[in-house]
């Protein structure tokens, strides 16, 4: 009985090594992925000549500052590109911690009417394009019908001229 005692923890101890194992191989194999990654966007930016680098940066740059100024302060600042991404990545933390505190409840209340909304404007939306279809049918056959209709000159009839024969 010690000996089934001793054989189950060893068991046990087995298994529990094989999923630390595993947990480690899989570990591993991330980050080789990762560093892959990395190498392949290393090369990427070393490929970019350097006009084209800071073209580029400037271009983040200029849209970091409108992120910033919609999301964080509207006011104009003298605060480098990579500080107002970290003000926007804070401002995005507090967002999400204040997501995770409304109860589940609420939230789901709040994207039920969320939906609502959504489809009464698509609704409208397209009401609005059928009515502007309609208005331009309607300037069309009122076009149409103002327009200088020619006269149709009615043409005598051959059968006229035989009924009286």
């Amino acid at each position: 009985m010690k000996e089934n005692k001793t054989v189950n923890a060893l068991n046990v101890e087995e298994e529990k090594l094989n999923s630390e194992l595993n947990e480690v191989k899989d570990q591993i194999k991330r980050y080789k992925e990762r560093g892959a990654q990395l190498k392949r966007k290393v090369q990427l930016h070393d490929s970019i000549p350097k006009d084209d680098q800071d073209l580029l940066l400037e271009a983040l740059g200029l849209r970091v500052t409108d992120v910033y100024r919609t999301i964080v302060d509207t006011q104009f600042n003298t605060l480098d590109t990579l500080e107002k991404m970290t003000s926007i990545e804070r401002r995005m933390f507090r967002l999400f911690d204040q997501l995770d505190k409304i109860p589940e409840e609420v939230l789901a209340e709040m994207r039920k009417k969320h939906y609502i909304e959504m489809m009464m404007r698509l609704r409208a939306e397209e009401f609005r394009l059928k009515l502007e279809k309609l208005k331009e049918r309607e300037e069309k056959c009122m076009q149409r019908s103002t327009a200088n209709n020619k006269p149709v000159k009615s043409v005598k009839s051959s059968c006229s001229d035989h009924a009286s024969a």
